[in-house]
């Protein structure tokens, strides 16, 4: 998939790109820039998953201190309720009956987001992105060293599926990156918190690169 947005560069003519990810979609963006730092200008990662890299640790803190909070006990104990029935139905309904743990306040932004979902959810492919990511090849922690993209790195401090630990150990290894932890905000930042994410990614995307000061 990174490869495929190499050869849409490729294909527009563009010298290089700004490219934003997020979740899954931020460890696409990260591979893009780690196979192809020449063409990647920004890199924006928005609570984004890092192949190869365990916050475990970090999710399971989040759901037992959830466990007991009657906005998400119900959700915990779906989640962890494993699927085994992968047709596109079941599984888009195994996926909606946790969809409250994704956020800081489920009652208020998690409908906001399922109305923006096209259901059903295709259970093939999250089928196989799971078997992809598990591949010891997928993995990226040691190539994030080669991204030399500016990179903002934005995640909501209350996110359990990418907890911040994850976004710290991308920051720790991308020179030339920064972080910032929303806070009352957990996976869906542009819908739990709109104007800090918006305010924080555009003033990112409109402050010139240095090779752009002597143009």
């Amino acid at each position: 998939m990174a490869r495929d947005v190499e050869g849409l560069r490729q294909h527009l003519g563009l010298p290089f790109i700004d490219l934003l990810g997020h979740s899954n979609g931020g460890a696409i963006a990260i591979s893009f820039a780690e196979q192809f730092p020449k063409s990647c200008r920004r890199l924006v990662l928005v609570d984004s998953q890092l192949l190869g890299f365990d916050g475990s640790d970090a999710t399971h803190a989040i759901l037992a201190k959830r466990h007991d909070d009657p906005r998400y006990s119900e959700a915990v104990s779906n989640f962890r309720s494993a699927t085994t029935a992968f047709d596109d139905v079941s599984f888009t309904n195994w996926l909606i009956s946790f969809f409250p743990l994704y956020f800081y306040d489920p009652e208020a932004n998690a409908q906001k987001m399922a109305d923006t979902l096209d259901l059903p959810i295709r259970a093939w492919c999250a089928e196989k992105q799971w078997a992809i990511d598990r591949r010891p090849s997928a993995a990226q922690v040691d190539q994030l060293s080669l991204i030399t993209a500016k990179t903002l790195i934005v995640v909501g401090e209350d996110d359990f599926i990418t907890p911040v630990p994850v976004s710290e150990r991308i920051r720790d290894c991308i020179r030339n990156s920064r972080l910032k932890v929303l806070s009352a905000c957990g996976h869906v930042p542009w819908i739990e918190q709109p104007t800090l994410f918006f305010k924080e990614v555009s003033s990112f995307l409109k402050v010139p690169l240095e090779d752009e000061k002597d143009r």
